[in-house]
């Protein structure tokens, strides 16, 4: 059994379900079965920098943990329940929170993301790195992440950066997670544009948690100044 936690923002109320699941189970199938479920399914509590609202009318998850590695861009439907509660550390007992009820908006769905990658990332790279080859660094990321996007899943720098900076890293770890774990240089040459340090003594790659903070407080400010321009568009 796995508690679901249900806001559901039309009505304004809560549920709470137990639902049975078994090895199969995905995301959507289990939510689906909850009390208060609308069509419409949120999981913006897991994914605080990435504004989820960007992948909103998409049923898409910004990423999920899979097999050791990184999923982006997974659907609702192809998400399995144990690797979601994986990725965030969740017990079965403990519940997911999901909002529902939220009206179907259309607007601009997935944005290109390799435009993206070519705004976000000069500003990202100022705070992290210094005199980094901002095209050195855009070129190696679309050699990681040619398999996803060659399946549509290449993530946003958001996401990327999300799930990336952290404050140390062995390089082969990442390299698995970002399946290329047959190339673990890359990964190296990743971290080293990051502005990541080689900590002999652990052997491990080490960057200041303050610069990781202030590159995701960074995204998140791109975000609102994203939304906002939006706004002003549609107005």
């Amino acid at each position: 059994m796995v508690k679901i936690i249900c806001r559901n923002v039309a009505i304004e109320e809560t549920f709470v379900s137990f639902v049975e699941e078994h090895e199969g189970s995905t995301l959507l199938d289990i939510c689906q079965q909850a009390q208060g479920v609308t069509s419409s399914i949120i999981f913006e509590a897991y994914y605080s920098y990435f504004t989820f609202g960007l992948m909103h009318n998409e049923a898409v998850l910004p990423f999920l943990y899979s097999n050791g590695a990184i999923e982006w861009n997974v659907p609702f439907s192809e998400a399995y329940l144990k690797d979601f509660l994986l990725t965030h550390n969740i017990e079965k007992e403990e519940g997911i929170y999901i909002e529902s009820g939220l009206p179907h908006a259309g607007g601009i769905g997935l944005p290109d993301f390799a435009v993206l990658w070519d705004v976000v990332t000069p500003y990202v790279l100022d705070i992290l790195a210094v005199c980094a080859n901002i095209g050195g660094f855009i070129a190696l990321i679309q050699i990681i992440l040619q398999p996803w996007k060659k399946k549509k899943r290449m993530p946003a720098p958001h996401t990327f950066f999300e799930v990336t900076l952290k404050e140390k890293w062995n390089h082969h770890q990442l390299a698995e997670q970002l399946r290329i774990a047959h190339d673990p240089e890359k990964a190296k040459n990743l971290l080293r544009f990051l502005g990541y340090q080689w900590l002999p003594k652990e052997q491990l790659y080490y960057l200041p948690k303050e610069k990781i903070d202030d590159a995701k407080q960074l995204l998140h400010a791109m975000d609102e100044l994203f939304f906002d321009e939006l706004e002003n568009q549609n107005k």
